[in-house]
């Protein structure tokens, strides 16, 4: 009782917290706040580059296979794997832009024929430079670098996801099991009072359509579990594609979900909400490059000037109006291209605005969904106590009948049937723990992976 308590105390003083506090994370124009309630903290501006999180949350639920589940997905799931390689991508495109604002060293020669039948070769190297004076090189490799930012936090965001979906699908599959067995246990009550009804029926003390009754109850749990062994090899072969490996050679041991034990997120503020989230923080960085765009699509309207060193050296010694001559020469302005730079221009600035507005998009999400998700932790601790109470009454009431019976004053149909309702509040128990899990689960998704409880105080 003292545990679920102290659920309650964090749940609230978090929910609190997440309703009450101002959040903003302005973005580069700095007009993209969030408010939520006055009297609140601001966020500082532009928390992209936050790291982010490597507590391992899944451990606290106390089940190994569940760990080694997760480090077997986070290896070989494709799409995880993708998202890792769309990082190298990422890498290398800003190594090209990179190496585009260098000094340029080529190889060029040249043949021309002289009188007679001779033929005189120049070979040597050209070392060429473009002055990057608008800033369009800069902005460049600012986008560039920003859409790496964004796909780490990409790969992180769909790592959170898969760990999620790897945990919530383990939880699904043992409570699977779990009713399998215990509809198997009732099948057989039902089956043994079947036998015990037939022969009252046989002496005259029941009547044939309580058997036809019985019966029929009987066929509908043998289709349940039908379906449920389906159910199962299902969830089996789901979390075998999870964790990147054939179905037909996975079979995870399982374990007890009674065994596993419910940790609770450490309490942070919203603000901190907002730069654990890995999908925010690449929505953010996502709008850092497109502002870099439009850096670049502005710059790409005024000329450019290369410079070479031959022609440096060739007006050195002629004085400053050969110099300017010679830059002139290399300078390279648009005349008219159509309206093409300028529809540049303003195509960037509208996926500038687009993204604004997605960024925006998904931090009211993710608020929604922490706030989502606090609620329904909260309503399946509720849902679990008045679980765990019927249970204990089913199973005093089965105490008090089996010592009843044993003393010749309960007949055995009655103790049946009891028994029988002591098995269904046991599956709803544990669709219950099974509910509260996958809450917590989603608790923590939502929450961007936040730290435990333990490990926030003893930071």
């Amino acid at each position: 009782m003292k545990q679920h308590t102290s659920w309650r105390r964090r749940l609230g003083v978090l929910a609190v917290a997440l309703a009450l506090s101002t959040v903003t994370l302005a973005a580069t124009t700095g007009t993209a706040d969030i408010p939520l309630r006055q009297n609140g903290w601001r966020a500082p501006a532009g928390q992209w580059h936050a790291p982010r999180s490597n507590a391992a949350w899944w451990q606290a639920f106390g089940s190994a296979e569940l760990v080694q589940l997760i480090a077997d997905a986070r290896a070989a799931n494709p799409e995880l794997l993708a998202a890792q390689a769309a990082i190298a991508k990422a890498q290398a495109v800003r190594t090209q832009t990179a190496a585009g604002g260098l000094p340029q060293l080529s190889l060029s020669g040249s043949a021309q024929r002289q009188q007679g039948s001779s033929t005189s070769v120049s070979l040597g190297p050209t070392l060429s430079y473009q002055l990057d004076w608008w800033g369009r090189q800069q902005a460049l490799l600012d986008g560039d670098s920003a859409r790496l930012v964004a796909s780490v936090a990409s790969r992180d965001a769909a790592a959170l996801t898969l760990e999620s979906e790897v945990a919530r699908q383990y939880f699904s599959l043992l409570l699977l099991d779990e009713q399998q067995q215990l509809d198997s246990r009732r099948l057989l009550l039902l089956t043994q009072r079947l036998g015990l009804l037939q022969q009252q029926i046989r002496l005259g003390q029941a009547a044939p359509r309580d058997e036809a009754e019985l019966v029929q109850s009987i066929a509908t749990l043998q289709a349940t579990l039908a379906s449920q062994r389906l159910e199962l090899q299902q969830a089996y072969n789901a979390l075998a594609v999870l964790c990147g490996k054939a179905p037909q050679d996975f079979r995870p041991q399982g374990s007890k979900l009674q065994a596993l034990s419910l940790p609770l997120p450490a309490d942070i503020q919203p603000a901190e909400l907002l730069q654990r989230r890995p999908d925010i923080r690449a929505a953010d960085a996502t709008l850092q490059a497109l502002q870099g765009d439009v850096a670049a699509a502005r710059a790409a309207l005024y000329p450019t000037l290369t410079l070479t060193l031959q022609g440096v050296l060739s007006s050195a010694g002629g004085g400053p109006a050969q110099w300017l001559g010679s830059a002139l020469a290399s300078l390279a302005a648009p005349l008219f291209d159509g309206g093409k730079l300028r529809a540049g221009v303003a195509l960037s600035e509208a996926q500038y605005q687009e993204q604004l507005q997605n960024w925006r998009g998904t931090v009211l999400a993710a608020l929604q969904q922490a706030d989502d998700a606090l609620h329904e932790v909260a309503s399946g601790e509720q849902g679990m106590q008045a679980q765990q109470a019927k249970l204990g009454a089913a199973r005093r009431t089965e105490q008090i009948d089996s010592a009843r019976y044993r003393l010749g004053a309960l007949d055995r149909g009655t103790l049946l049937d009891t028994q029988a309702n002591t098995l269904a509040a046991e599956s709803a128990w544990l669709a219950a723990r099974q509910a509260q899990l996958a809450a917590t689960v989603t608790l923590y998704q939502a929450l961007g992976g936040a730290p435990l409880a333990a490990e926030h105080d003893a930071a």
